[in-house]
């Protein structure tokens, strides 16, 4: 009875199956369109005062820390960032926000030491450009557990030293992965770093007394060659790069280095740049 009555009406349920699918595909695109267009607009804080002009929970205190939690946001246009901290003595968090920006997803600069913590936020460039995450002139602060993508550099450190990078995933950017420039005393760990076409992990400049170990390299650096700030160019032999000096590529402690998906499993790995290091307790990825 059940195949009869398909035979009968076959037009009537292909009509009925032509109109839910274009239902549901208007439903989607409805959604997609009020997705992008939800986008919340760059938060922008120059100063302490400038916290006030935002419904942020917290005081700015050690013990009530501002929190920026949960925003969408849009940066549109030439040298935009998502969301900018700077010149401040507050206490932040910022956590599990997604930014789409063209230029800078998270930006930090002359903030007071110790002061801000970037935790579980997924910043995504919409140009190619930029950078996910950057400190300047920032000490003794935690990025921890983010996700960026598709910038030039997925994190950035300039003159930004006691810092802590961990459990963050960077990949398929269009430069380097992360990029600790002039920048000291940094501990680089646990991170997921992949499919960025020069170095992973790169100490530029007067870098110096930085510590990487634990971290995950894959398929990083594969350039024929590398140009570090226009200065330094070379054939790309690793996915690490030092220019800087008395930088360790492992943990003295543990005697345990990183997992690199280029290591042949004998001997150190080598690391790009002038500083000659080396990774004395490499990982092979199996």
């Amino acid at each position: 009875m059940i195949s009869e009555f398909i035979k009968k009406n076959k037009y009537i349920i292909i009509g009925l199956s032509l109109v839910v699918i274009v239902i549901s595909t208007s439903i989607g695109i409805f959604f997609l369109t009020f997705s992008k267009s939800n986008l919340q607009a760059p938060i922008i804080i120059e100063s302490d005062d400038d916290f006030l002009d935002y419904d942020f929970t917290g005081n700015g205190t050690q013990d009530n820390p501002y929190i920026i939690e949960d925003f969408r946001i849009g940066a549109k246009g030439v040298n935009s960032i998502g969301i900018s901290i700077s010149n401040t003595n507050s206490y932040v968090i910022i956590k599990t926000c997604v930014v789409y920006s063209d230029f800078i997803g998270i930006s930090l600069m002359d903030v007071a030491s110790g002061t801000v913590w970037i935790i579980n936020n997924t910043c995504i460039s919409t140009s190619g450009d930029g950078g996910g995450i950057g400190l300047s002139s920032t000490n003794n602060c935690s990025i921890k557990n983010n996700v960026c993508t598709n910038f030039m550099q997925g994190i950035h450190l300039n003159y930004a030293s006691h810092c802590v990078i961990k459990s963050n995933i960077i990949k398929e950017n269009n430069y380097q992965g992360i990029n600790i420039r002039y920048s000291s005393f940094n501990i680089i760990s646990n991170n997921t770093v992949k499919i960025n076409p020069q170095h992973g992990i790169a100490l530029v400049g007067d870098a110096n007394s930085n510590e990487i170990y634990y971290n995950v390299l894959i398929d990083n650096a594969f350039s024929e060659t590398y140009n570090v700030d226009g200065r330094l160019t070379g054939t790309i032999n690793s996915q690490g790069f030092d220019e800087g000096n008395n930088n360790f590529w492992y943990d003295d402690v543990s005697k345990q280095g990183n997992w690199w998906s280029d290591y042949q499993g004998i001997g150190n790995y080598s690391i790009d740049g002038p500083a000659g290091t080396e990774d004395k307790y490499p990982y092979e990825i199996s």
